[in-house]
This record gives structure tokens, C-alpha cells and sequence, in this order.
């Protein structure tokens, strides 16, 4: 299986569209919803790309039919073809993973943040403790 450029474009447009932060005070905020959503769709491009680097391990390694000089010819040029494919693979396999850890950065700090702040709630004294 090899990853469709434009289907990946569409599904992006159709992830941000209904990933959109909510809005207030002419700034954005992403709550946790959002970030594992976005978090997950790059974890998925990542399946796309290894699904992608295994479909494609003997592009690299194509024998020319004959032995003649053009049958050669032709299978260095797809050898180095598939080469480039190969790479950009892994460079964007790279990429996908890079964001991952970014949003696994994010969340972390987001989850911690959220619980300190549930944690000093719980804490503070409130004169409504004892009911109204």
C-alpha cells in the first residue's frame, strides 16, 4: 500500500475541519480532545508510511530483464528511482514520529497542568465548604 499524496491532503482538510480549537478572545485553545485527535491521525499517517517502506523494499533492487546494456540501463535508473522513493519515506516516517513525540510533550504537560490545578481545587478551603 502505498500513501496517496492528495488522499492524505483531503483527509488532513477533513481533520482540521473537524478538529477546529474552539475559539474566544481572538485566540485558540486546544484541550486534550483535540490534541490526542490530532495526536492519533499523525500516529495513523505513521501506519501509512510503514505500510508503505514494507510495499515498497524491492524497488530498490530491480535486475534488468536481459543482458543487454539498455535492459541494465534501465534497471540502475529504477534502482535509483526507487532509492529516492525509499528515502523520502523514511525522512517523513521521521517526521510523523518527530510530531508524535512533540504532541506526546504537549499532552503530558496539559494532563500535568490539569491535575495540579484539580489538586489545589481539592485543596483550598472555600467558605461555601460548609454549604450555602
Amino acid at each position: 500500500m502505498f500513501v496517496d499524496r492528495q488522499a492524505g491532503e483531503e483527509a488532513w482538510k477533513q481533520t482540521a475541519t473537524s478538529l477546529q480549537p474552539s475559539s474566544t478572545s481572538g485566540h485558540f485553545v486546544y484541550d486534550k480532545h483535540h490534541l490526542t485527535a490530532i495526536r492519533q491521525k499523525w500516529a495513523e499517517l505513521i501506519s501509512h508510511y510503514n505500510a508503505s517502506i514494507v510495499a515498497s523494499t524491492e524497488m530498490d533492487s530491480v535486475d534488468g530483464p536481459g543482458a543487454d546494456y539498455a535492459s541494465r540501463g534501465h534497471a540502475a535508473d529504477a534502482n535509483i528511482s526507487g532509492t529516492a522513493y525509499s528515502q523520502s519515506l523514511n525522512a517523513s516516517l521521521e517526521y510523523c514520529t518527530n510530531q508524535i513525540a512533540k504532541y506526546d510533550k504537549v499532552l503530558g504537560i496539559v494532563v500535568d497542568t490539569d491535575e495540579e490545578h484539580h489538586r489545589k481545587i481539592q485543596q483550598s478551603g472555600s467558605p461555601l465548604d460548609g454549604g450555602i
